[in-house]
């Protein structure tokens, strides 16, 4: 992931400040994992491994990047 991805802390700097900033870095890091998986396997099993996570995973950032994908060979 390239460019100004700072992420908020908490004073003691310890734990992650869940705002803006980590939403979109969530985001964008599903998006560009989930894109670079779907370059390495087939279309047919790309559309089934999609259907699986979508109809599993509850976190909606993983989803909104893998939405993102658009499949290509």
């Amino acid at each position: 992931i390239n460019g100004n991805r700072d992420i908020d802390l908490n004073s003691a700097r310890t734990e992650v400040t869940y705002n803006e900033k980590w939403t979109d870095f969530a985001e964008t890091l599903s998006f560009v994992v989930c894109r670079e998986l779907s370059k390495q396997v087939s279309f047919k099993y790309w559309e089934k491994l999609k259907k699986v996570w979508t109809s599993r995973c509850k976190d909606e950032l993983f989803l909104r990047g893998l939405n993102k994908v658009t499949y290509k060979s």
